[in-house]
């Protein structure tokens, strides 16, 4: 029998280049759904259907396979007091080359919400100036919706067109210095869940802030909270010598009743302080985590498949673990980590980008002049921030050798040696931005792909 697939050809420009790409449908049509999580809802007020969907995402891969920093619009916004709180993109990722939407990112500045046109690196909106200064942001791209907790622990939902909040909620005292505030759109609906000092963990609706659940997760605050590509599970650690990392079902916390504590995997690795999903396995986790005694301690990755069954009546979540490695004691311990749908671990060690596979084979390094201080990875791309520069690196298509490969680097500050204190790094398809501190005060930093 042969079996025979339906395809398409067509013919693409990419910058001054020309290439014919044969499609066959049932493959791509898969690649769209996992590799870039398209969905048809998001994509019905344009009309797209998969096939223009995986076009468009080809050729913006292409696209930065090619680019060098000329092929950007750089933009630097420096507020000399104060500082942006984190920085999340309230636009979603499937974004056109032509014209089509925009990149739009939200950032708190002291009393204020500001959300921000990238290619332009203009202001589009901002919020009246709060009573209290604004600490923690989240949104969620799929609805429009930006999340705010300030210091008096007043949480407002925005939709960033009105100048009124479409919800406010003011948490009790006891919930004072936020640690961590993520908001997820998952199968059952939007959520928000707040993490307090105290290591309570909230879950609230979006947007009417209504509290659908309660419980202790440690002791302290958690230092990450990351869910899967699918939000249907959602990682929570604490850096702690004596604290293991716990995974949830979201669906779980969404039905768990009130005054209950929801079901939950315990990863047995403590000082766990990084985690990776796997971009098309959703339910596979890589964990970076310290071991050893205090002040010779070296770092390790182990990787469980999780899964959640019923046992006598009861919701059961399971970690089966299928791979660990332990670091050569001569590699410096990285901080940043992230995880391909090839079961490929890129980290930062030192002036090193590493790559191992999760069973502890070492595939590739990258060499750079200072340390890298932040990295971001997803299925597509990258990005790691490096002595004042973004260095943007592609996956390989299919896992194949080399596995990465260097595309360009964006540098952002004159010095090469120039000091930053902290930053944070966000992409969609045709953009990145990087906010840090310097001598001068807080920057914010936007690239973009010229259209």
């Amino acid at each position: 029998m042969v079996r025979t697939t339906t395809a398409f050809m067509v013919l693409m420009n990419c910058g001054n280049r020309q290439f014919l790409m044969v499609v066959a449908c049932p493959g791509k049509r898969k690649l769209c759904l996992k590799k870039w999580r398209y969905s048809s809802s998001l994509c019905e007020p344009r009309n797209l259907t998969w096939k223009k969907f995986f076009l468009e995402r080809t050729k913006q891969e292409r696209q930065l396979e090619s680019a060098t920093a000329i092929d950007f619009n750089y933009q630097r916004i420096t507020k000399p007091s104060g500082s942006f709180t984190n920085v999340a993109y309230l636009s979603g990722s499937g974004l056109t080359m032509s014209g089509e939407g925009k990149s739009v990112i939200c950032a708190g500045a002291d009393l204020s919400l500001y959300a921000f046109d990238v290619q332009q690196g203009s202001v589009i909106w901002s919020s009246p100036a709060q009573d209290s200064i604004i600490e923690k942001l989240a949104t969620v791209p799929q609805l429009g919706l930006a999340i705010t907790v300030d210091s008096s622990s007043k949480v407002k939902v925005w939709n960033c067109r009105d100048p009124d909040a479409l919800a406010t909620r003011v948490l009790p005292e006891s919930c004072a210095d936020c640690g961590i505030v993520a908001a997820f759109l998952t199968k059952d609906g939007p959520i928000l869940l707040i993490n307090d000092y105290r290591g309570n963990m909230m879950v609230f609706t979006l947007p009417e802030l209504q509290l659908l659940c309660e419980f202790k997760v440690f002791p302290y605050t958690a230092s990450l909270l990351l869910g899967s590509p699918d939000k249907k599970w959602i990682f929570i650690c604490k850096n702690h010598p004596h604290l293991f990392p716990k995974i949830f079902s979201s669906e779980c916390l969404m039905k768990t009743p009130r005054g209950s504590s929801p079901v939950y995997f315990s990863v047995p690795f403590a000082s766990s302080i990084q985690a990776g999903w796997n971009p098309r396995r959703e339910n596979r986790i890589t964990v970076l985590y310290r071991a050893g005694s205090t002040g010779g301690k070296t770092a390790g990755f182990v990787t469980f498949d999780v899964t959640k069954e019923m046992a006598g009546g009861s919701t059961v979540i399971l970690g089966r673990q299928i791979a660990h490695f332990l670091l050569p004691g001569n590699m410096k311990n990285p901080r940043w980590m992230g995880v391909s749908e090839n079961d490929v671990v890129v980290f930062g060690s030192g002036n090193c980008l590493q790559l191992f596979s999760i069973y502890g084979n070492k595939l590739l390094h990258f060499d750079h002049t200072s340390y890298v201080s932040q990295l971001l990875v997803d299925s597509v791309r990258v990005i790691a921030c490096v002595c004042g520069a973004l260095h943007l690196y592609l996956w390989e298509e299919a896992g194949h050798a080399p596995y990465l490969k260097s595309c360009c680097v964006l540098r952002f500050q004159e010095k090469e040696f120039s000091t930053i204190f902290s930053s944070h790094l966000a992409c969609d398809n045709v953009s990145m931005v990087c906010s840090f501190f310097e001598t001068e005060g807080s920057v914010l930093v936007l690239f973009a792909l010229k259209r």
